[in-house]
């Protein structure tokens, strides 16, 4: 089982959309068991190492694997979470 940590810019995403946060949670908790097999809409991030995204509604939840943990560091809508990734690397 891996660890999940959250940014903070996720923790405020959290309280601003409160009816997607059990969602969320759920899907993390799935990602937590087995990040490689599993039933969500995960794809990996060209370009980058260990770097995904996972769909839950409209929305991208953008995530890295370490060897034991999961570094949660982005959500929003679809197109405009990847303005995120590009201010992040």
């Amino acid at each position: 089982m891996y660890d999940i940590y959250i940014s903070k810019t996720l923790n405020k995403f959290f309280v601003k959309h409160k009816n997607l946060t059990l969602d969320i949670i759920s899907a993390l908790d799935i990602l937590a068991r087995n990040p490689y097999k599993n039933n969500l809409d995960t794809k990996k991030i060209q370009g980058y190492n260990n770097h995904y995204r996972l769909m839950i509604n409209k929305y991208r939840v953008l995530y890295e694997i370490t060897e034991t943990d999961i570094l949660i560091y982005a959500c929003d809508v679809q197109d405009e979470v990847l303005n995120k990734i590009i201010l992040i690397s």
